[in-house]
């Protein structure tokens, strides 16, 4: 295991990108691609960025010198154009619908003023709550949680703390971000946490700003664990009253350039052998990053568990045959890319037991595996991937669900997961 003492060390989780590189340049690996699109130089399609000092910002186009005094024909032949561009469609401005802009707000029920794309004020409808949930009872306005009295404090302690209902246990590493490091059925952690990029936790990547990993460019990454030289993120907010658990972190970026202007949350519980998991971030800088691949979220697990199962095929949630594959090794070959069409995937080991994670929608994600079974270091690796750009202002904000348990028990709670529209 490393010793989180010796920041000289390179931590496993990016050792994909050295072996791309190093495959890369000598011709092994052709149009190799980093993990999730956001490494430097690995990706060769890659744009590094704008720089976060460009504004960008358009010209606004405006003549103010129009003459009062304009004639009458002029003034006909103005409307007549106006009148005819009307009629053809050019010039309008077709405004989201409130499903549409409650999802861009990041709101989920209740009713919400705000405006739209064509600059109208509108109060929309954002939807309701079921089961135990209530518009707000989580803390956030317009968002469905359950009402506890797990009250955040900043003062925060160190080390590790669990939520544990008797069947499942559940853990977050305070001193590394509150990235969920400990996930547990009969004493057995599925979970690997060997260095600050590992864990289940969150990861984000935009514009090149001058960070770095292993000698080579590294695009701005906040991480919720830390940076890749072990440096831990800051825990700001916690609390766990025994059946809620919540933490805030203000995450490093990856690449060593420092704190980031960025937030990440988590909100977590226990339903038997499953776990609810809130995660929230919100992207609070002032300068544009080019759409990238999205870690959302990043799951590293023990080595064993090497067999991803997923389905692929064209009648989803009929109960048709599982892929069973066992990913890239990362030293060897690099990571790879699948394509699922049941909103799930799970590893497990040689008797079908294991992890899955379900999150609604998702079809696409990333994955590998690293060393050996037996060495301390080795995980099993994937990230579902969501695809955009992080712009001042952008919340990503989703649940996700991670059970633990047999194959055919994974997959089957899914399916109730889904059927209930979760």
């Amino acid at each position: 295991m490393y010793n989180r003492s010796v920041v000289s060390r390179v931590p496993t989780r990016r050792l994909l990108l050295v072996a791309a590189a190093l495959l890369s340049s000598t011709g092994l690996i052709a149009g190799c691609a980093d993990v999730v699109d956001g490494g430097g130089t690995i990706d060769s399609d890659s744009d590094s960025g704008p720089s976060p000092t460009d504004s960008g910002t358009p010209d606004a186009g405006t003549d103010a010198g129009t003459d009062a005094g304009t004639d009458a024909s002029t003034d006909a032949s103005t409307d007549a154009s106006t009148d005819a561009s009307t009629e053809s469609g050019e010039g309008t401005c077709e405004p989201e619908s409130d499903a549409e802009l409650c999802t861009s707000l990041a709101k989920k029920c209740g009713t919400v003023s705000a405006t739209d794309q064509c600059g109208e004020a509108r109060d929309l409808e954002c939807g309701s709550c079921s089961g135990d949930e209530t518009c707000g009872g989580g803390g956030e306005d317009n968002v469905c949680g359950v009402a506890t009295d797990c009250v955040p404090s900043s003062n925060v302690p160190s080390g590790w703390s669990y939520l544990d209902n008797g069947i499942a246990r559940i853990g977050v590493d305070l001193s590394f971000g509150g990235a969920i490091g400990h996930f547990s059925v009969n004493d057995y952690n599925v979970l690997n946490s060997s260095d600050s990029g590992r864990y289940l936790q969150q990861s984000f990547y935009g514009a090149d700003i001058g960070g770095s990993w292993h000698d080579m460019p590294w695009a701005f990454n906040p991480v919720q664990g830390g940076s890749s030289e072990n440096d831990p993120s800051e825990v700001t907010e916690f609390c766990n009253n025994g059946t809620h658990l919540y933490a805030k972190t203000i995450p490093l970026d990856w690449g060593g350039t420092g704190v980031t202007p960025t937030v990440m949350e988590e909100w977590i519980t226990l339903d038997g052998d499953m776990a609810i998991i809130r995660f929230r971030f919100e992207y609070q800088g002032d300068w544009d990053n080019p759409e990238k691949h999205q870690e959302v979220p990043a799951l590293f697990v023990q080595r064993e568990l090497e067999h991803l199962n997923y389905y692929e095929g064209n009648a989803p949630w009929t109960g048709g045959e599982l892929q069973d594959k066992l990913p890239y090794d990362l030293e060897m070959q690099g990571n790879e890319y699948i394509n699922f069409t049941e909103s799930w995937l799970a590893y497990v080991n040689a008797d079908n037991w294991g992890i899955g994670l379900y999150k609604r929608d998702e079809d696409f994600a990333t994955c590998y595996r690293y060393s050996t079974i037996g060495n301390n270091a080795a995980t099993s690796y994937f990230a579902f991937i969501d695809a955009f750009a992080l712009t001042p202002g952008v919340v990503h904000d989703y649940v996700l669900y991670a059970k633990i348990g047999d194959l055919t028990d994974i997959r089957a709670k899914f399916y109730e997961l889904h059927q209930q529209g979760l």
